[in-house]
């Protein structure tokens, strides 16, 4: 089979295109609902991967008990303030607390946590 330069030049071409368009299409998806979070804020969502914004608090505030209609539902969290945050799988700051550190994300909170947010804070961690 004979290859000539303009088919060869096509395929590299081509290549290089997809290799450069991967990355972004990568990092689009992979921040779709961080637009919706303020910054130095700490958001939760109720789903996973940023979708859903809850709702959000700013870095220095003590327990509060998420509303009743968004209880046992939050799926992944952005915490963009310089403060660590927590939040518990029972109301008043009760039983499991998951730390939430100071500029990190999780878009798919693990199974044991998932959809088990009762309340929050966003004053230091566990």
């Amino acid at each position: 089979m004979k290859v000539n330069k303009t088919n060869l030049h096509k395929v590299v071409i081509i290549a290089l295109g997809l290799a450069a368009a991967a990355p972004v299409g990568l990092a689009t998806s992979a921040h779709a609902g961080s637009n919706l979070c303020p910054s130095a804020e700490v958001c939760l969502y109720r789903d996973n991967d940023f979708l859903g914004l809850m709702g959000y608090r700013r870095a220095g505030l003590g327990i509060m008990n998420i509303s009743p209609g968004n209880n046992d539902a939050m799926s992944s969290y952005e915490n963009k303030s310089g403060t660590n945050a927590r939040w518990y799988h029972d109301a008043n700051g009760r039983g499991r607390c998951v730390n939430m550190l100071a500029h990190r994300s999780d878009n798919d909170i693990n199974t044991w946590d998932d959809d088990e947010l009762s309340s929050w804070a966003t004053n230091g961690s566990c």
